[in-house]
């Protein structure tokens, strides 16, 4: 369920940044299938208009026996090892999960392909 909800929300970030007919040309140079690139574009623009609460589909309810933290601090450092931080200041979201959160934080681009990570 997190796995899939983080690609979700990778794959809607780069489709996003990524030339409306050219999905098929990204989804080689990342690793992700068109569909789930086409489906994250579609989400990102429902939760930019505010038709969606979150980027992410989370598709039943949170297990009481979740995920270690050692697990979620390790896909944190895998995250950090693969991405760079934007260097424009202009590249920065507010919190999707937060509205009240008015803190911006900055993009960090993919710098790997996904299925190099996952391996």
């Amino acid at each position: 369920n997190h796995v899939r909800a983080a690609q979700q929300a990778v794959c809607a970030a780069i489709a996003n940044a990524a030339p409306p007919r050219k999905l098929h040309v990204i989804s080689e140079a990342v690793g992700a299938p068109v569909d789930r690139l086409s489906e994250g574009r579609k989400h990102w623009s429902e939760w930019v208009s505010g038709d969606r609460e979150s980027i992410m589909d989370l598709r039943s309810k949170i297990r009481s026996d979740g995920m270690p933290e050692e697990w979620i601090e390790l896909a944190i450092n895998v995250w950090k090892d693969s991405t760079r931080r934007s260097e424009r200041a202009k590249d920065s979201l507010r919190n999707p999960s937060d509205k009240s959160d008015k803190r911006l934080y900055r993009i960090h681009w993919l710098e790997v392909r996904i299925r190099d990570i996952l391996e």
